[in-house]
């Protein structure tokens, strides 16, 4: 089977996804049933990102409660974030999570830049049924929630990849969670 930049993508999204909100002490395990219509309390995060031969954005879509699960920081005498930390943290979850996937497909020679992520948060936020081939979405459980992580990109007929990823230390990459210093 040949290898495509949407196969890598629905793979990676749901590794890099579990993988980031293990980070934070959240398993998230795949979902096969019906993603929710609407989400009350809902909040999302998407960013864009652009290179030479790609373009597009991903969403990160959720609840609060499943936000305040990984919420980093305890709060002055144990009190709960408020609701606009919680919106601004699901805009640094999704930074983080293309950040992963952009080092996964560097692997396969894809690179990009990334935006500056928004957030929004509100009663009924829903995610539509996909809406192009060119979007791939992966539907995960958290102990407190669904998670719909959600990647749309253009892609030119230009753009060749690695079928198979180099090593990670062929490509000078940091690695999650590393802190560098200059």
């Amino acid at each position: 089977m040949k290898t495509t930049l949407a196969s890598l993508f629905e793979h990676y999204l749901q590794r890099c996804s579990a993988e980031l909100f293990a980070e934070y002490g959240v398993e998230l395990t795949p979902h096969d049933g019906e993603s929710p219509g609407s989400v009350s309390d809902g909040v999302a995060g998407v960013i864009g990102f652009a290179g030479e031969n790609i373009k597009g954005s991903l969403l990160l879509g959720t609840t609060s409660a499943v936000v305040r699960s990984t919420y980093p920081v305890s709060t002055a005498n144990g009190a709960e974030p408020g609701s606009s930390a919680l919106v601004d943290w699901t805009s640094e979850l999704s930074n983080q999570l293309l950040g992963r996937l952009k080092n996964r497909l560097l692997l396969h020679d894809v690179s990009f830049i990334m935006s500056t992520p928004v957030s929004l948060a509100g009663d009924h936020l829903r995610h539509p049924k996909l809406a192009s081939a060119n979007q791939r979405s992966v539907s995960l459980r958290a102990p407190t929630g669904i998670v719909v992580v959600s990647i749309e990109a253009e892609v030119d007929a230009g753009l060749e990849f690695r079928a198979e990823p180099m090593q990670q230390c062929d490509v000078g990459v940091a690695g999650e969670g590393d802190v560098l210093l200059f």
